[in-house]
């Protein structure tokens, strides 16, 4: 569990002891908690951002949906489970491009290393989370101010939803989160630290793409 921690200074050690035993549990565990409980101080956010999603809805379309309350409890109730997506999906992606890069990939040791890295965007949503409640709840207007500007979005004022999203996710946590994936190919496939780079860059950007394309369609993206 401390590698978690350990994996900021010493990053190099904590994949070497992935490549001789790969833990993924205990961790992941420990990450899912750590991002439920920023999911969990956030709710009242995703109800104002739902709450003004909800406000063009006729009196009889309101109806037929659940309340802005409701649908922020599914989404809390879910978010342990796309979390763990994530990760299997994450750990798929590496798996495919390390196979095609270095011809021996193990899933479930690029599993636990994607475990490891995703330390790095756990802290990204922290981040995230203390700049809303900086603002407070009155500042979200619309779903597109649930994210807050932290990465190459914040040189983007257009209205793209997917151009909005796709640039917040290049910021400095998920290019250390690429940089320690690659690091743990690296060490434990013993592939050279270019390959691993690149197999972790490949898998982040299509990891990306996929993600700002469900941002689009929930109508998140570009925001000041």
């Amino acid at each position: 569990m401390l590698d978690l921690l350990r994996v900021f200074s010493e990053p190099a050690m904590v994949f070497d002891r992935v490549r001789e035993q790969p833990r993924v549990l205990a961790p992941a565990a420990a990450l899912v908690v750590v991002a439920f409980g920023v999911a969990v101080s956030l709710r009242p956010f995703y109800e104002a951002g739902l709450q003004t999603a909800m406000s063009h809805l006729t009196p009889q379309q309101l109806e037929r949906v659940p309340s802005a309350a409701t649908q922020a409890t599914i989404g809390l109730v879910l978010f342990p489970l796309n979390v763990v997506v994530m990760l299997l999906v994450g750990a798929l992606l590496l798996w495919v491009n390390v196979s095609l890069l270095s011809g021996d990939a193990r899933y479930g040791t690029l599993l636990s290393v994607l475990v490891y890295a995703f330390v790095s965007f756990v802290l990204f949503a922290v981040v995230s989370a203390a700049v809303l409640w900086l603002r407070g709840v009155a500042s979200v207007t619309s779903m597109d101010d649930l994210r807050p500007a932290l990465g190459l979005d914040l040189l983007y004022d257009g209205d793209s939803p997917f151009l909005g999203a796709l640039l917040n996710s290049v910021n400095p946590f998920s290019v250390y989160g690429v940089w320690l994936a690659g690091l743990g190919i690296a060490v434990t496939h013993r592939t050279s630290r270019a390959t691993g780079y690149t197999a972790a860059a490949i898998s982040y950007l299509v990891g990306s793409l996929v993600l700002s394309a469900f941002a689009s369609l929930q109508g998140g993206g570009a925001r000041s």
